[in-house]
Order: C-alpha cells, then sequence, then structure tokens
C-alpha cells in the first residue's frame, strides 16, 4: 500500500495528494507530500482522470512505480510535537460514514492508548495504538468532529421532559 489519498478538484480538474499516511511507503520516501499535484503514473498522463481510474493504473503496476509531481510550493515544516490519549469509546472506520477512506482508517476500543502523529487536518487525525507494532498510522476523527457528531446526536433525539420527585427534606 502507498500510504496517500488523493484528491480530485473539480473546477481544474487537476489531482492532488490529498494526504499522506504517517509510516506509510510515501511518508517512509519523504518524496510526495499533501498538496502536490499529480501528473503522471508510470509515464501515463493522469490528467483529468478520476481518482478511481488513477487507483486502476497503480493496481495494475508491478515493480518500480514512478510518480511525476509538481511540488506543493510551500512544503510543511516538522514541528512534530507528541500527543496521546486514551480511547473514552470504540471506533470502527467501516461504520463511519464520513470517513474520507475507510481504508485508511483505524479502529479502536475503550481503553486503547493512541499516539497522535499528525493534526494537520481539522477533522482527521493520524494515529497509532500503542504499543505500536506497525510504524504505519490510520485516520482517527479529531477532538472537533467527535464534539461536532456529538452535538449533532444530541440535537436529533426527541425531547422527552421528565419529571424530577425530591426524595429528601
Amino acid at each position: 500500500m502507498l500510504g496517500a489519498t488523493i484528491r480530485r478538484n473539480e473546477l481544474t480538474g487537476e489531482t492532488f495528494i490529498a494526504r499522506v499516511i504517517h509510516g506509510g511507503l510515501a511518508d517512509r520516501s519523504g518524496l510526495l507530500y499533501a498538496g502536490d499535484r499529480l501528473v503522471e503514473v508510470n509515464a501515463q498522463s493522469v490528467e483529468g482522470l478520476e481518482p478511481e481510474q488513477i487507483i486502476q493504473i497503480l493496481a495494475r503496476s508491478h515493480g518500480t512505480i514512478m510518480f511525476k509531481v509538481v511540488p506543493i510550493s510551500d512544503r510543511p515544516v516538522n514541528n512534530k510535537t507528541t500527543l496521546y490519549v486514551r480511547a473514552m469509546a470504540d471506533y470502527n472506520p467501516h461504520q463511519d460514514p464520513a470517513i474520507p477512506c475507510a481504508d485508511a482508517g483505524m479502529s479502536f476500543h475503550k481503553g486503547d492508548v493512541l499516539e497522535i502523529v499528525d493534526q494537520t487536518d481539522a477533522l482527521w487525525w493520524q494515529a497509532r495504538k500503542l504499543p505500536s507494532t506497525s510504524g504505519c498510522a490510520g485516520l482517527i476523527p479529531s477532538t472537533t468532529l467527535l464534539k461536532r457528531k456529538q452535538k449533532e446526536f444530541w440535537w436529533s433525539q426527541p425531547f422527552h421532559p421528565h419529571t424530577c420527585i425530591k426524595t429528601c427534606e
């Protein structure tokens, strides 16, 4: 697995690297960055193609894969701040319709310790479960996204007025 996701700009038709998964092949190579424009795969132009068509080209590729990209003008600076969190709920990316790529998601259970390795996306963080046997991270919802989902859930519940009885005087 390459360890990157792509996105097509619907206005221009250009395809960009949307995300590089921390610890994946693309990240370890140090050659692809989120925001880079993808022009060719193995000397075949991908301009104007849908992301699914580009993925098909990659799936048919064997051996070395050559990318021709136009680099993003401002390469990110690595200001690595390590953050560890304990999961307060279970999460399964394959049951979350909002995740941009379920295969890149990481499931976890209440009580798991997660190392947050990338917070550049406001809605989807990259994390590893500890202890980690794999260097590759997966997507998890950010605290901002979780708070938004909780608020939407709360407001979507029917109102049930209830009465209180004072039990002691």
